[in-house]
């Protein structure tokens, strides 16, 4: 068998030190095909154009990996094999050995390795794991093969410490593990001595649109070929070979493709994704689906959901998770100690939650929740060094606290919170780097910093929003096109102006709120299709009127509240039921609106004029947080509205109307149970102290008292 250009008259010629593969590729016969992958995979792999030619630790980097020998039957006859494979291992830089239970059968491969090792630095050696498990001869699992042949788990030729294990780069081509695209970006990080990091970003910037093309072709078109050869030939295994193939290319949709497409924000592409997977789900019979499959298909239906919310089509999102629920729950009573089954079950059961909490539902989003972590808990407990299974209880801490604090249950909010971010450390410490991780921990600092604002303890908040900023700005360093991480950075740059509005540094919140805003209508306008992006606008825009006001301008507060009433307005109809969007969203834009109008008006008329949809602004938020009693931001934006209703009536001499607003607004607080004494920064408390003391002027005090109207802070 020939590969590529390379001659079957192999008599070596040249110097043994001088480089002319820029691989050896060691593999059983067993393992040919993984073999013949490979070589295709590195020797087509355009290396980006700004690596070329930078120094590796085999020289210069080429345009591409060309040539990589692998096959001994390349060899010439007339001369002794041993002899020539070790000519040609002299001749290469790296040595990448395909793992399994046949290559450490292989007495070609065990020598192969031997030789590299004795020739060459163990770094340049590579292992592609196809089968079996790692070091399973040293562990006591007679159930699990080893797959290293005995040379790569013996000492170094020469070394002391015999008890020293060797640890290759290593990619998994297994079933659930790397997957072939990122298997061959581990390999040829490593020959170019790049992290991987940068090569999966730099791949997936040249990448990104050509793979929702071809996956989602490809897929048509392999699905096409499955129906048209299990109908026409009739072939039971024929069928079997296209579904397995089918169920192949889904889970790279699933991960490799996702990856690369949700942090660019190419929520059409995920769109296009989830659909063709479910095309083809819903043109096969469910009797014939396997158990792997059934997951599979609820993992569509998770991504399938995810877009849906991710386009304000709440509706959509629920009734699909909740398929999705149904299905993996069956799944795990049939299996209740597998692993994936109860991952699969444990993300339904979030998104179910997820969608409860958006709308309001505090009691169904935390049964969810409490039983998300029961799940997460599960699997740590089955494997307690998995890093993914650990971050699981990472996430399920943190869903915990944010329903904790959004209905001011503080004090669990912060010991979840402390959780959340202890686990997400220790994680992010063991793979260094990594995006996924480093994500999770600004996330982690973000909920801790906003428990910690509440409470009043500003410089904790602050060190922890400042925490989380150098993660986002190193991150985007390395991938300028995150728009995952460039959303939570606009997060991060509002959290931190209410801090320093606290401060009293109010030039400086403007700063950070006006680079916010632009930052997020960049994200909009380039992914107009991306609900999460719009719901950032209206809070944004809301905080920034505050400040701008609190800074006494009216003028400049007014046009805040005017994108944020478009921003909610538009949100709200998508779906009036999501409490954020017709509470503090919708409310809190109108409510800046007044306040702007009645600070910039010059009379006593006018100001009454800017409050006089006040009244019906507060009725309708009050009926609305009579439906959802604890939840602290949307009884906040109705005790805000109480306080302009109850000015408005007062000034419009009706003293009783005003008492009967101001006093409603303080049973909407106490009752949402928001603000406790410590909490010394919380927007309730603030308005509890601005409604408290107007009850007490009650009718008997002069109108002068609320003359100023409105003119209060945030």
């Amino acid at each position: 068998m020939t590969h590529g250009c390379r001659s079957a008259d192999l008599t070596l010629h040249d110097t043994p030190t001088e480089r002319r593969y820029w691989a050896f590729v060691s593999h059983s016969h067993s393992d040919g095909r993984w073999a013949a992958w490979l070589v295709r995979a590195l020797e087509n792999y355009p290396v980006p154009a700004k690596l070329v030619d930078r120094d590796t630790p085999a020289g210069p980097a080429p345009r591409r990996f060309r040539p990589i020998f692998r096959d001994r039957e390349e060899l010439a006859a007339n001369l002794s094999l041993r002899t020539q494979i070790e000519r040609v291992i002299d001749q290469s830089s790296y040595l990448i050995v395909v793992c399994s239970p046949d290559a450490v059968r292989s007495r070609w491969v065990n020598e192969e390795v031997a030789y590299f090792r004795a020739t060459h630095d163990d770094a340049r050696i590579f292992c592609v794991i196809v089968g079996g498990e790692p070091w399973a001869s040293q562990r006591d699992d007679p159930g699990a093969e080893e797959c290293f042949p005995l040379a790569l788990r013996s000492p170094r030729p020469g070394a002391n410490d015999a008890g020293e294990r060797f640890q290759p780069i290593a990619a998994d081509l297994r079933a659930g593990g790397d997957g072939r695209q990122l298997a061959r970006l581990k390999l040829l990080s490593g020959m170019l001595g790049v992290g991987l990091d940068d090569l999966t970003n730099r791949d997936a910037r040249r990448r990104q649109r050509q793979l929702a093309l071809v996956a989602a072709s490809s897929f048509a078109g392999m699905v096409m070929m499955g129906g048209l050869a299990a109908v026409a030939l009739g072939a039971r295994n024929e069928a079997q070979e296209q579904r397995r193939q089918a169920e192949g290319l889904i889970e790279f949709m699933l991960s490799d493709l996702r990856k690369t497409l949700e942090p660019a924000g190419r929520l059409d592409a995920l769109d296009a994704v989830g659909r063709r997977a479910m095309k083809y789900y819903q043109a096969q019979s469910p009797g014939q689906l396997d158990a792997d499959s059934l997951g599979r298909r609820s993992r569509v239906l998770h991504l399938v959901g995810d877009v849906s919310d991710q386009k304000g089509d709440l509706g959509a999102a629920l009734a699909v998770f909740q398929e999705a629920a149904r299905s993996t729950g069956e799944l795990l009573k049939r299996q209740p100690n597998n692993p994936q089954r109860i991952f699969d079950h444990a993300q339904s059961v979030y998104w179910v939650g997820y969608i409860a909490w958006r709308r309001g539902q505090v009691d169904e989003a935390l049964r969810r929740f409490f039983e998300y972590k029961t799940l997460a808990d599960r699997l740590v407990a089955i494997d307690p060094r998995n890093d993914a299974w650990r971050a699981e209880v990472g996430y399920a801490n943190s869903n915990l606290g944010a329903v904790f604090l959004q209905s001011a249950r503080t004090e669990e909010a912060v010991a979840a919170f402390k959780k959340s971010l202890a686990t997400n450390l220790e994680l992010a410490a063991h793979a260094p780097g990594d995006r996924g991780p480093l994500a999770s921990l600004g996330e982690s600092y973000a909920w801790y910093a906003d428990a910690r604002f509440i409470e009043g303890d500003l410089p904790a908040a602050l060190s922890s929003r400042l925490a989380e900023r150098r993660i986002y700005l190193d991150l985007l360093a390395r991938n300028p096109n995150d728009s995952e991480v460039a959303q939570s950075l606009i997060v991060n740059r509002e959290a931190l102006a209410k801090i320093m509005m606290q401060q009293h540094r109010i030039p400086d919140a403007i700063g950070e709120l006006d680079i916010a805003s632009q930052d997020v209508l960049k994200l909009v306008k380039a992914n107009p299709q991306n609900n999460e992006f719009r719901e950032k606008l209206a809070p944004i825009f809301i905080t920034l009127g505050q400040a701008r006001l609190q800074a006494g301008s009216p003028a400049a507060a007014a046009d805040a509240a005017r994108q944020a009433l478009a921003a909610a307005e538009a949100l709200v109809r998508k779906d009036p039921m999501v409490v954020d969007w017709s509470g503090r969203q919708l409310g809190g834009a109108r409510i800046l609106q007044m306040k702007a109008r009645a600070q910039s008006a010059r009379t006593r008329r006018a100001r009454l004029a800017a409050l006089a949809a006040s009244p019906g602004e507060f009725q309708r938020l009050d009926i609305l947080s009579e439906g959802h009693p604890h939840d602290l931001p949307l009884s906040r934006a109705a005790a805000e509205a109480a306080v302009l209703a109850g000015d408005y009536r007062w000034s419009s001499g009706d003293p009783a109307g005003a008492d009967a607003a101001w006093t409603k607004g303080v049973q909407i607080l106490t009752r949402a149970g928001g603000v406790e004494p410590a909490h010394r920064y919380d927007r309730g408390r603030i308005l509890l102290t601005q409604l408290l003391a107007r009850v007490k002027t009650r009718s008997g005090a002069p109108p002068s008292r609320v003359d100023a109207l409105a003119n209060y802070l945030w």
